[in-house]
């Protein structure tokens, strides 16, 4: 591998990840689970052939895995709200109330 295939592979990776987060802020999780399985074969294809890292490209690595760790973390909150809407049934409001009694 040569020496700046590894700052290549960062920056063709940040930048799906910032599609990654779009797709998280728009709430498309089709577009989430998609992009999540592209970029982790393209990690485990490409990682084990890195033997040794700039200090850089480290550290764009280390952003890379923060920004991840945020999606997952709102992916994991919108599991929850999930779950909690499935466990609840909706309020009615009063008219709603009122229909259904009628």
């Amino acid at each position: 591998m040569s020496s700046e295939a590894p700052a290549v592979a960062v920056d063709a990776l940040s930048r799906a990840v910032a599609q990654l987060e779009a797709a998280t802020a728009s709430e498309d999780w089709d577009e989430v689970a998609a992009q999540l399985g592209r970029q982790r074969r393209f990690m485990a294809q490409w990682l084990p052939r890195c033997e040794q890292l700039s200090p850089e490209v480290r550290g764009a690595l280390h952003d890379i895995l923060s920004r991840y760790h945020a999606v997952l973390y709102a992916l994991e909150a919108a599991r929850e709200r999930v779950r909690q809407l499935l466990r609840t049934p909706p309020s009615l409001t009063a008219r709603e109330r009122a229909y259904l009694e009628a």
